[in-house]
């Protein structure tokens, strides 16, 4: 019967067992990034679960999205991304504030997971505005192009200077366009590597040009907040 009792000793036992779980699961982040592949393995399966809730709300809430997708996948495909990731040393527990190793792990997956529903959606979108349209779909494994792209979106800043801090700032925004969602890489790449025009990229991606433009800002304000303190070295586009 003791499982099934209170006692005036419960609340306090129950939060010492929290902080416990959460110092094991903190220990297991930290082995995880000395190399530990199985600790690694069980800290993903545990932010994915605490993300499958906001995951599933997602879906649920839009019938095109449900009927296009599940849960399951969106969260397969967040697994997928969040191993190569985590692999590209892209997660870095500093940036996602005083949380914990495991809470900033957490934080880290949900954004990877989020970020998946987005594409989704916006694949969606594009299939039903765009006629099927065939798009110019970024590569993520691609190196060259994120290479690529990101020496282009610094060549655009005349506020850097040449050596070691503009190839220090190039290494910041190539990890960071890993961070933001591939719809903004996308439209940032047709318009700053291929030069496309607004109504150019509209016709790529089945959007109106007051869409594209919208979607450029956003990009570039994505692209600033994660490269932190090198983003008043970005122009706008």
């Amino acid at each position: 019967m003791t499982g099934l009792m209170t006692n005036p000793t419960s609340g306090s036992d129950q939060r010492s067992g929290t902080r416990e779980a959460e110092e094991v699961m903190n220990a297991l982040v930290h082995r995880a990034m000395e190399g530990d592949g199985a600790a690694f393995t069980k800290v993903l399966w545990a932010a994915r679960d605490e993300a499958a809730r906001s995951v599933a709300r997602k879906v649920r809430q839009s019938a095109r999205l449900s009927e296009a997708t599940s849960t399951e996948d969106l969260l397969q495909d967040a697994s997928f991304a969040a191993v190569r990731d985590w692999r590209r040393g892209m997660f870095k527990p500093e940036e996602n504030g005083s949380c914990g190793a495991y809470g900033c792990f957490v934080k880290w997956f949900a954004k990877i997971a989020q970020n998946r529903v987005l594409d989704k959606i916006d694949e969606l979108n594009a299939e039903k505005r765009g006629g099927g349209r065939a798009r110019v779909a970024w590569t993520s494994d691609d190196d060259s192009r994120s290479s690529k792209l990101s020496g282009a979106v610094v060549d655009s800043v005349t506020t850097i200077s040449r050596g070691a801090r503009k190839r220090e700032l190039i290494a910041a925004v190539q990890d960071a366009l890993g961070r933001i969602r591939p719809l903004y890489r996308t439209v940032l790449e047709m318009k700053i590597v291929f030069g496309l025009s607004h109504r150019e990229i509209g016709a790529e991606i089945g959007k109106e040009e007051a869409t594209v433009r919208k979607l450029l800002s956003r990009a570039i304000h994505a692209l600033s907040r994660e490269v932190g303190d090198y983003a008043k070295y970005i122009t706008r586009v």
